[in-house]
């Protein structure tokens, strides 16, 4: 006779944010029993925000600022899908995918980016850090010497963005930092 195991529960992780990727890095150190897990991500290579910092202003490689979701996801266990997640049936639970069938889902975390307005645009934009570098790379190419760019949110995120970007651009471009508190980071976080 044959033994009749229950089905599993499949969580789905739908992008490969920061919060994905240490989802990720737990199930390899220790699968759970029962679970399956998919990860959709149409961009899995994700950039390492302190180490970003680094590559920004020189300081670091490229490589050495990103993670890629595919070696984790192996790791892990997971299903890897290369692809936008586009929608959600919450009534159906299931997360629908471009180009490619919708992904039924018991659990599902959501941690991914929005997008912005490509550069040249005429209305502010704002970048999430998923394709950051390429975004970077073309700003630098159409923007005149003199640009103003500004940086919104003065705290240590933000303020650690100016200060690489003002290294990175070596007086090129203008930078403001926006802030409400007149002071960046006015309070340091508890050591």
């Amino acid at each position: 006779m044959e033994s009749r195991r229950p089905p599993a529960t499949h969580l789905v992780l739908a992008g490969a944010g920061h919060a994905h990727l240490a989802v990720l890095r737990a199930f390899a150190a220790r699968p759970v029993p029962g679970l399956r897990l998919t990860l959709i991500a149409g961009t899995p290579d994700m950039p390492h925000r302190a180490a970003l910092m680094g590559w920004l202003h020189g300081a670091r490689p490229y490589a050495a600022a990103h993670a890629d979701a595919g070696p984790l996801a192996i790791a892990a266990g997971a299903r890897l899908i290369r692809a936008e997640p586009t929608g959600l049936d919450l009534a159906a639970r299931r997360v629908q995918v471009a180009g490619r069938p919708a992904v039924p889902f018991d659990l599902l975390s959501l941690d991914i980016e929005g997008h912005s307005a490509p550069p040249g645009a005429t209305e502010p934009e704002l970048w999430p850090l998923a394709g950051f570098t390429a975004r970077l790379e073309a700003m630098e190419a159409l923007l005149p010497p003199g640009a103003r760019i500004g940086i919104a949110g003065a705290d240590v995120p933000g303020t650690e963005l100016a200060l690489a970007l003002a290294r990175r651009f070596s007086g090129r471009f203008a930078l403001t930092l926006v802030a409400e508190a007149p002071v960046p980071v006015p309070a340091a976080p508890p050591a």
